[in-house]
């Protein structure tokens, strides 16, 4: 009979298995309470010796730390919005814990208004979709977000799990309202500038007068309609600068005027009157040039101003100096005519006495005779002086001109000057006038005198 040999574990191998499977039961015990707890990520995979559990603590972790980093915040719901996960970023923009928040209703989380409408659209059974809501944050506030959905694909059969983005749009918000108020704000300076520019521009019409502005980097110069019809252009012309400008005026004064624009530069201001060649009609003008220089880092940049023909201006101030002139004149001649009235009544008196005082002949009858003719033709001049000054009060009658001119005939000669012949020819046919004799005098003087400064190199007056 064979003896039996039965191969039993000692008991101290029996001890070591029992040690190593307690310590690998309260490892997946471990596992297990992270994973309900949701410290770790787990995937449960089946084999032939059973299921397995694997946890991504190791291989997934840069993408927890991804989201964890993320300025967006991130969330996991259930079909009926039950929060399952969310990061650090999603609990801030709440302003909660985030343990408080998982398992939580996500709905209480949302204004009034919006909690139905996100139910609503976490309900679609889509692929993804996106919306505008308010959140309420336990402080009261409201935080505008957007919402980003999309259905995690899982196992046929299990409950939809749905992952969601938030982005905050408070500082977007901010910005956007700052952004439309700086744009209000831009279009009111708009209204305001070309309301100023229209005014500036019916200001300049109605003083007729045409603006221009040199960028003094470019040469580049642009201006207005009436300052190109100024320099005799109808039409605005396609470009200009101010080399092209110069050429308009007197060559004798093209220097002066280039050296007072590069002068401008550094006194900051430039004026000044001169003459130009029109185009077209090719007219002496006088212009008026305005304008200041601006600076940008103490470098001047551009300059502006206006420009006006002023030639009628000039003929008027002319004519304005002209009348002063012969209003001095005027005053003089009444002041000399008084005193020259003064001695003819001495005269005259004289003569009279003496008329009556000495014996009385034939010569010194043709000798008193000639003395006071002469007392009546200085009356008659005087008579024409004071008229001249105007300090002679107006008597109208009838006279014939042709018939009154040979009677101021030497102050016609002395008013037009040695260079210039006064002829007087007497119409065939004449008509009578009513009019003071004395004014009418003063009207052809003015008219001889205004002829002799139009003949500077003399002529005939007729």
């Amino acid at each position: 009979m064979k003896d039996t040999v039965t191969n039993k574990p000692t008991s101290d191998a029996l001890a070591r298995q029992l040690v190593d499977l307690r310590a690998r039961l309260d490892e997946a015990e471990q596992t297990l309470d992270a994973i309900r707890n949701g410290d770790v990520d787990a995937v449960v995979v089946g084999s032939p010796s059973g299921q397995l559990v694997y946890t991504l603590e190791n291989a997934d972790r840069p993408y927890r730390v991804l989201i964890e980093q993320m300025q967006e915040g991130a969330v996991t719901l259930s079909e009926d919005g039950t929060v399952l996960y969310c990061n650090q970023r999603f609990a801030t923009i709440i302003g909660v814990p985030r343990e408080t928040i998982l398992g939580v209703d996500i709905e209480r989380f949302f204004a009034q208004d919006d909690a139905a409408a996100f139910i609503r659209l976490l309900g679609r059974p889509i692929a993804s979709s996106v919306g505008e809501f308010t959140l309420r944050a336990t402080s009261g506030r409201a935080v505008p977000v957007k919402i980003s959905l999309v259905d995690l694909q899982i196992a046929a059969g299990m409950q939809r799990v749905i992952c969601g983005v938030v982005t905050d749009l408070t500082h977007n918000r901010r910005r956007s309202e700052e952004l439309a108020a700086a744009n209000a704000h831009l279009a009111e300076e708009i209204d305001e500038r070309r309301r100023v520019e229209d005014s500036l521009r019916l200001a300049l019409e109605a003083a007729d007068m045409g603006n221009w502005e040199i960028d003094l980097v470019t040469d580049r110069v642009r201006r207005s309609l009436r300052h190109d019809q100024i320099f005799g252009h109808a039409r605005l012309l396609p470009a200009w600068s101010l080399a092209e400008a110069l050429t308009y005026f007197l060559p004798e004064e093209q220097d002066e005027i280039a050296a007072a624009f590069d002068e401008a530069e550094t006194t900051g201001s430039i004026r000044f009157e001169r003459r130009i060649q029109r185009a077209g009609d090719g007219a002496t003008r006088w212009i008026s040039v305005r304008g200041r220089t601006y600076y940008e880092d103490g470098q001047p940049v551009r300059m502006a101003g206006v420009v006006s023909d002023v030639t009628d201006q000039r003929a008027i101030e002319e004519q304005l100096r002209q009348s002063q002139k012969m209003e001095a004149v005027g005053q003089l001649t009444g002041g000399i005519a008084h005193d020259f009235n003064n001695l003819l009544l001495v005269i005259g008196g004289s003569l009279d006495m003496l008329g009556r005082r000495i014996p009385v002949d034939e010569r010194t009858t043709r000798l008193l005779t000639a003395a006071r003719s002469g007392v009546a033709r200085g009356a008659k001049l005087n008579h024409q002086l004071l008229a001249f000054s105007r300090r002679q009060d107006l008597q109208a009658e009838v006279l014939c001109i042709d018939d009154l001119v040979p009677t101021f005939e030497h102050l016609l000669d002395r008013a037009a000057g040695e260079t210039v012949k006064v002829a007087i020819k007497s119409a065939v046919e004449t008509w009578l006038c009513r009019t003071d004799p004395h004014q009418l005098e003063t009207a052809i003087l003015n008219l001889a005198i205004n002829a002799r400064d139009a003949m500077p190199d003399g002529g005939t007056l007729t």
